[in-house]
């Protein structure tokens, strides 16, 4: 008798399952909720904003760095400076290009006088041949001439490829410094 009454009860959970189910499918169907088209847009009512900007450092008579974007919004309030499509170069003591990047966003912070170069893909020539690296987030801070990479770190130089999960150097490059999780491949083909 037990039993009997157990299977009824499943089974009367189970259409009472299904019925809520298609219910709720009707009724979906029928009055479909209103979804809100959110635009989201990377600049939220700059106090400014230009196109095609060029920034330039130059300390007697010399560049230090220049960056160039597509977009440039600065927001007063959060003290912030969001580039798009951005190309930079930094230059040593001598005017020679030390460090190139681009990267579809990047954002300057005044307050902290450092730069988020957001999926950058960079030159470092500061050996005979080019060295080329790639992550998801570089910090440039011209104040203390030091790169911080972090996320999906790849450099290549010659016949070698380092991953890491992050990196550090001071400018000029003497120098690259790799922690967590790093790896090296050496090609000898």
């Amino acid at each position: 008798m037990k039993i009997k009454s157990l299977i009824l009860n499943k089974m009367v959970l189970t259409y009472a399952l299904i019925l809520s189910g298609f219910t709720a499918l009707l009724l979906f169907v029928v009055h479909p909720p209103n979804i809100v088209d959110l635009k989201i847009t990377p600049f939220n009512k700059p106090d400014y904003s230009f196109q095609n900007v060029t920034i330039s450092l130059i300390e007697d008579g010399n560049p230090t760095w220049e960056i160039d974007a597509q977009y440039a919004a600065i927001d007063k309030k959060k003290a912030l400076t969001t580039l798009q499509t951005v190309t930079g170069n930094i230059f040593s003591n001598d005017s020679k290009k030390v460090f190139h990047f681009t990267s579809p966003v990047s954002t300057y912070h005044l307050n902290k006088q450092e730069m988020k170069i957001n999926l950058p893909e960079t030159i470092i020539y500061a050996a005979q041949d080019p060295i080329y690296l790639s992550c998801d987030t570089i910090t440039w801070s011209p104040q203390k001439n030091t790169l911080e990479g972090v996320g999906n770190i790849i450099t290549r130089y010659k016949n070698t490829v380092m991953k890491s999960r992050k990196f550090s150097a001071e400018l000029p490059i003497k120098n690259i410094a790799f922690s967590g999780k790093a790896s090296m491949t050496i090609n000898l083909d």
